[in-house]
């Protein structure tokens, strides 16, 4: 995936290799929780930080169908 991307959400831009470089969505969670959406209360925060997480995966998942699609033509 392409260095430039990036997730954009409520104010906040996160690169998704970067996203994707963290193990878990909840390591992802924990360590950008301080970071990010401090204005909000935190059970907002983490449920916006994990769908940032998902999407990320979800970006991938499509990027590596895609190649394979590719490869197999």
């Amino acid at each position: 995936m392409g260095k430039d991307v990036f997730i954009k959400m409520d104010g906040a831009s996160v690169n998704v290799a970067h996203v994707l470089s963290f193990s878990s969505e909840k390591e992802f969670v924990e360590a950008y929780d301080s970071k990010l959406y401090l204005a909000r209360d935190q059970k907002v925060r983490k449920a916006q930080l994990r769908s940032m997480y998902k999407l990320a995966k979800k970006q991938e998942n499509e990027l590596s169908k895609s190649s394979q699609r590719e490869d197999n033509q």
